[in-house]
């Protein structure tokens, strides 16, 4: 494949991490016949596809669901690796302190805005007025979903689709201005013109992440009814993917901390690893942290200041404190209605705010949670008649005085958060699973430190970038979304959510194969 002036490397790319991107990046590269290596310094590959397991439990490090929105199944069918894995739907709930709604449909999302027009009867028109744009949005969000894609398919069949598409979806469609103004408008903002009770306005904006665009969280309803799950956890799908880069011929290195990439003649050139190896290829592509590689990985002169300093001053995305039980219950007895993800549950009508979210010491015994069950409907999940539970709480590396660590390091006052945290955690479960403290047998919690860590993602973030699309890196609010796969470097590439706005799964998907496609296009013509 390699031609003209980039034959004699080791590699025709390289791949730093081995998250979805990553992994998409790599084994569409090497579909192609395209010789690629990735370097994961993690033991196994996955980055937030990860799982592990524990006295007979399996639990999910990272992600524990996947929306398809056209890019998940459509990857997997690509790489015909689909049969592989046993993908499910996975049914979601959403959970006040009293009610407990499935998500069957869009049009449920009803049923939630009306169970707080019952807590909330002054505020009852205004929760109308958002269920009515959460239900327009999310079927806009549904549209763009089913919209032919020439990522994964060719652009004849996609283009051959498109008149079928638009009067399927011509209703949804004329919503798209609609769409593109919210995508400009943080959640807060948009909550706070339609309602004005304090209490309300704090439960329904700690559901996102802060600044989430309103367009993204109020169609988020749409992700509710294409959530999907595997036998065996996700680490089934990142080891899927894995399979199929090295039935292409291409190769993976695990344990394998990239610390430096090499540059030459202004362009990428390779990396240097842990140890000083250097491995050498044209095109590098960084599935890692943003700042890490900017900040730290290439040479400080080869970059404007400019560029240096707002990606040092950009936030990231909140990280996650997550709580990991086996418990001692057949997931029948959970009180759940059969649904896998419980997302949100709130536990009281006061809700919490992102100053909280810093600074509260009693934060976690009042914050939502996001519940995942999957052995509700995957049995090997756990132990026959026991249950693994999966607890996350959207936090900050900042809460607690960076969680008690000091100069980065875990220090006894470290230890001392992290078990008042878990069981002020399983205070709050325990108002939609009662009992649940008692049956516990299996106890693992894991803080942002704790992700980043695994991940050296910074602060732990699970997204990347804020999403604020006024602040956001990639994003000053005048697209949709924003794309930032090229760095000022030539040949340096980014992929996964550092590299596409807003950051997620399915966007880690797109771009790794954008980016494939762009590299063999490279390739192919030696340029």
């Amino acid at each position: 494949m390699v031609r003209g002036k980039y034959r004699g490397y080791d590699y025709d790319a390289i791949v730093i991490g081995s998250g979805i991107g990553g992994l998409t990046a790599a084994a569409c590269l090497a579909k192609q016949g395209i010789k690629v290596l990735i370097c994961e310094q993690h033991n196994r590959p996955g980055g937030y596809f990860t799982s592990f397991k524990h006295k007979g439990y399996i639990f999910d490090g990272g992600i524990q669901a996947c929306e398809n929105l056209g890019a998940l199944i459509p990857m997997l069918q690509y790489l015909g690796i689909l049969d592989r894995i046993n993908l499910k739907r996975s049914p979601v709930g959403m959970a006040l302190p009293d009610t407990l709604i499935k998500i069957n449909s869009i049009s449920d999302i009803d049923k939630f805005y009306e169970a707080l027009g019952r807590k909330f009867p002054s505020q009852v028109e205004g929760l109308k007025r958002i269920s009515e744009d959460t239900q327009i949005l999310a079927n806009v969000l549904d549209a763009y979903v089913q919209l032919p894609n020439p990522v994964f398919d060719s652009y004849a069949r996609s283009l051959a689709a498109l008149p079928g598409w638009l009067i399927k979806y011509r209703k949804s469609v004329k919503h798209s201005r609609m769409f593109g103004r919210l995508m400009k408008l943080p959640m807060e903002e948009y909550i706070a013109e339609h309602v004005n009770d304090q209490n309300l306005m704090r439960v329904l904006q700690h559901v996102f992440p802060r600044g989430t665009p309103a367009s993204f969280g109020l169609g988020y309803t749409k992700l509710f009814i294409d959530y999907y799950y595997p036998d065996g956890g996700m680490q089934v799908i990142a080891d899927a993917i894995a399979g199929s880069i090295k039935e292409n011929g291409g190769q993976m290195m695990l344990k394998t901390l990239v610390e430096e990439v090499i540059l030459k003649n202004d362009r990428a050139d390779g990396v240097k690893v842990q140890g000083g190896e250097i491995i050498r290829a044209p095109f590098v592509i960084s599935n890692g942290d943003a700042k890490r590689l900017i900040l730290k990985m290439v040479p400080p002169g080869s970059l404007p200041d400019s560029y240096r300093e707002r990606m040092e001053r950009t936030e990231v995305c909140e990280s996650a404190f997550r709580l990991f039980l086996g418990v001692d219950i057949p997931p029948e007895d959970l009180p759940l209605k059969g649904c896998e993800h419980i997302f949100p549950f709130c536990p009281d009508y006061q809700g919490v705010t992102y100053e909280e979210m810093r600074n509260a010491g009693d934060f976690f015994r009042r914050s939502p949670q996001v519940i995942s069950i999957p052995c509700m409907n995957h049995p090997g999940m756990a132990p026959e008649g026991k249950s693994g539970i999966m607890i996350n709480v959207a936090t900050i590396a900042e809460w607690g005085k960076n969680w008690g660590t000091r100069n980065g390091e875990r220090t006894p006052e470290y230890q001392d958060l992290k078990e008042k945290v878990t069981e002020d955690t399983i205070a709050v479960t325990e108002k939609i699973i009662p009992g649940i403290a008692k049956k516990i047998e299996v106890k693992i919690p894991a803080t942002p430190y704790t992700l980043e860590r695994y991940t050296l993602n910074t602060g732990g973030t699970v997204m990347g970038w804020t999403y604020n699309p006024r602040e956001t890196f990639h994003n000053t609010g005048r697209n949709y979304l924003a794309l930032g796969h090229f760095t000022p470097i030539k040949n340096l590439l980014q992929v996964g959510h550092w590299a596409f706005y807003p950051g997620g799964a399915p966007s880690g998907i797109f771009g790794g194969k954008i980016v494939a496609d762009y590299i063999k296009t490279r390739l192919k013509l030696g340029l």
